[in-house]
């Protein structure tokens, strides 16, 4: 789902290059995965709760994803689905044609690596159909919203930069951090020239916002091809 920040909801397969993709995930997911099998469910805990520890509960994940992590998820999916899985499926086929399977490594290995690409691909459908693709910015550009490039000064007068994403994109050598972690959190809905007093893992921290931008900066010096690491 395709969200603005005006509000307005729009289906992923409204437009552009992957115009009707849901229903192809849809009829994978159906006639490709057996459904049949069943899951053991856990009995419930009967340890305390974190209510009654005195610990306050995790705050609910936002799904969120900018247009490009979106587009590195069906990127990631279309590899596994359509170049990896057939490759391994092969490479399967042929060694069970070398002899007895218990003692054959490559066909063990290509087993395991098939369950692996399986289970990455059912997260994949699964995720892709959760997330709400923010693709506008908002009217108020000088305030902090998801998707946004901020520019911070904090009380040793160090500089920092970062861009609020999904968790899907988090990549940290580049400043992009999840909506949900601390700071991001701190930092939402503030303004440009706001001093902000944000709790870390390490202690209070305070920080001066300098900069609030929806165009990518000169800064932001993250390569903009989509990286596979499924490939490394």
């Amino acid at each position: 789902m395709l969200l603005h920040h005006d509000g307005h909801d729009k289906s992923v397969a409204s437009g552009g290059p992957w115009h009707g993709s849901t229903d192809l995930f849809t009829f994978i997911r159906l006639n490709h995965f057996d459904s049949s099998q069943s899951f053991r469910m856990k009995a419930p805990s009967k340890s305390p709760s974190s209510a009654s520890l005195g610990k306050q509960p995790l705050p609910q994940r936002s799904l969120l994803s900018t247009p490009e992590g979106e587009q590195a998820l069906r990127a990631e999916y279309e590899y596994l689905w359509r170049i990896e899985r057939p490759k391994v499926t092969q490479e399967v086929s042929d060694a069970a044609k070398l002899g007895d399977r218990s003692e054959n490594a490559e066909y063990i290995y290509g087993k395991r690596r098939l369950r692996q690409i399986d289970s990455r691909v059912r997260f994949l459908l699964k995720r892709l159909e959760a997330l709400t693709v923010i693709d506008r910015p908002p009217a108020d550009l000088n305030r902090v919203y998801f998707g946004a490039w901020v520019e911070l000064e904090a009380e040793d007068e160090a500089i920092y930069r970062y861009r609020l994403v999904g968790e899907d994109e988090i990549d940290l050598k580049h400043g992009y951090i999840s909506m949900d972690a601390p700071l991001a959190r701190g930092l939402a809905g503030k303004y440009v020239d706001d001093e902000v007093i944000v709790r870390l893992p390490k202690g209070e921290q305070t920080y001066a916002i300098l900069s609030v931008t929806y165009s990518r900066p000169a800064w932001d010096n993250k390569p903009d091809e989509v990286t596979h690491r499924w490939l490394t």
